[in-house]
């Protein structure tokens, strides 16, 4: 698949139903890789970085990630078969903190 078919099915098709399927998601964003990196001796080592963000762990999915011990990961949307490569999928749970505004 190319960059561009890439990016424009996680854009117009994947990130719809993601964030249709996660309730309480307060913000949700996708960050692309310039086409044009793809192109240079060190490409991307990832197609894109999504971030999802919410109010706290009390509305956090527990498919997104932060298994409790006997639990799979599951991905949100019914897109993630298609879209996803095999394999665990790296995340973080994390807190804003903002430095410049």
């Amino acid at each position: 698949m190319s960059v561009e078919a890439f990016q424009k099915h996680w854009r117009e098709v994947h990130g719809p139903l993601v964030v249709e399927g996660l309730p309480g998601v307060r913000r949700y964003i996708q960050c692309h890789p310039l086409a044009e990196t793809y192109a240079s001796e060190e490409a991307p080592a990832f197609d894109g970085v999504p971030e999802a963000w919410f109010d706290g762990m009390e509305v956090y999915p527990p498919t997104l990630g932060g298994r409790r011990q006997g639990e799979s990961r599951r991905a949100s949307s019914a897109d993630a078969i298609n879209f996803m490569a095999p394999g665990p999928v790296p995340f973080l749970i994390g807190r804003e903190i903002v430095i410049v505004c």
